[in-house]
């Protein structure tokens, strides 16, 4: 990732927010936040902290750590989120070089990345997942958005001048089965639409080290049960006749 590049992208960034992208990952990600009890937050490529704002906007029960490699960035988030900001921490950090100083093991309830894990080298990327398990509670959860990988090789064929220094793709079997390496088991996926035809993935992941199987309710009614196998017990004797 080259700082320079997103020092100078902050300009973009403050001419596209609040954009419907920003509005739907808020609403995504709420369904999965309790309100009820105090939730640490960890977001990985807050960027000037558009959806820093939203998150601490909506929530009061959240206290947010944000990491971005940008200075410039940090500096835009901290002005954005001025009002926020005994509940939220910015901090200029390569998510890919933290070290525990600035980030505590088993601390946070939920990390955020949004569209970050594209824009990271491939070679980084297996560490970089170990890491956020690692700061995971038991059953916290992992929450990202990706651009499908598919949109991301079209665009590169294209030329498209408005892709970053580095688009990786990163496809769901590679994803899941990295995450499931690391504890971190799928909880829930959707490929969704905005401005283009099915152009993002969203990932719920769960971090799970301690794995059990209870006994569930069967999903029909003891009744329901009962009246299906005497009628079908009467059947079969018919049809065995």
């Amino acid at each position: 990732m080259s700082r320079d590049f997103y020092n100078q992208y902050v300009e973009h960034q403050l001419r596209n927010a609040f954009n419907e992208r920003h509005f739907l990952l808020l609403e995504k990600t709420s369904r999965w936040l309790s309100r009820s009890k105090p939730l640490n937050i960890l977001e990985l490529g807050c960027g000037i902290g558009i959806i820093s704002f939203l998150f601490l906007q909506k929530f009061s029960n959240i206290k947010l750590t944000a990491l971005d490699l940008s200075d410039h960035s940090i500096k835009t988030a901290r002005k954005i989120n001025a009002r926020y900001k005994n509940r939220a921490d910015f901090i200029c950090e390569d998510i890919c070089k933290l070290e525990n100083t600035v980030i505590q093991p088993e601390t946070y309830d939920v990390v955020m990345a949004f569209d970050i894990f594209e824009h990271l080298q491939k070679a980084s990327f297996p560490e970089l997942i170990q890491n956020i398990s690692g700061y995971l509670k038991e059953n916290a959860l992992l929450v990202a958005n990706i651009p499908n990988p598919q949109l991301l090789e079209h665009l590169k064929k294209e030329n498209t001048p408005s892709l970053q220094p580095i688009e990786e793709e990163i496809y769901s079997e590679a994803l899941i089965s990295l995450c499931r390496t690391n504890n971190l088991i799928l909880q829930y996926f959707k490929e969704y639409s905005i401005w283009t035809e099915r152009e993002s993935h969203f990932y719920i992941f769960k971090k799970t080290t301690d794995v059990h199987f209870s006994n569930a309710t069967p999903p029909f009614s003891f009744l329901k049960r009962i009246k299906r196998s005497i009628f079908y017990r009467y059947v079969w004797r018919r049809v065995r006749i």
